[in-house]
């Protein structure tokens, strides 16, 4: 594929598009940026929207738990971990210590056309 066609290659939609709850951010953005080298919240923000599109496109493994309309994905060879909402919008994105986290994190293995959102 052309890279321009690549997912990572479009620009993330406004933040207060892709982050679930706005108010959070900040704190999201203090405790876990260092983990992706982000210069700010918005930044940020658009990182965790792109890991997205990298999840939606079956780049990396994907859950989705059924008991809160989650669906978490994890990369393995970074150890990028998030959590989004059913529409979509990010809820967490951070680099997990443990190398146990992804198989402990609830949910059913679930492919791209199986989303609930587009």
């Amino acid at each position: 594929k052309p890279a321009a066609t690549a997912p990572t290659a479009a620009r993330a939609p406004p933040t207060r598009q892709t982050w679930g709850r706005i108010d959070t951010l900040q704190d999201h953005y203090d405790r876990h940026g260092a983990d992706f080298q982000s210069t700010s919240p918005d930044d940020y923000a658009a990182q965790a929207w792109h890991f997205l599109q990298r999840g939606k496109a079956g780049q990396v493994p994907m859950k989705w738990d059924d008991s809160d309309s989650s669906l978490r994905v994890y990369d393995p060879k970074t150890r990028a971990f998030a959590a989004y909402n059913r529409d979509g919008t990010t809820k967490t994105y951070f680099c997990p210590n443990s190398p146990t986290y992804w198989q402990r994190q609830p949910g059913r293995p679930i492919s791209p056309a199986q989303l609930p959102f587009k």
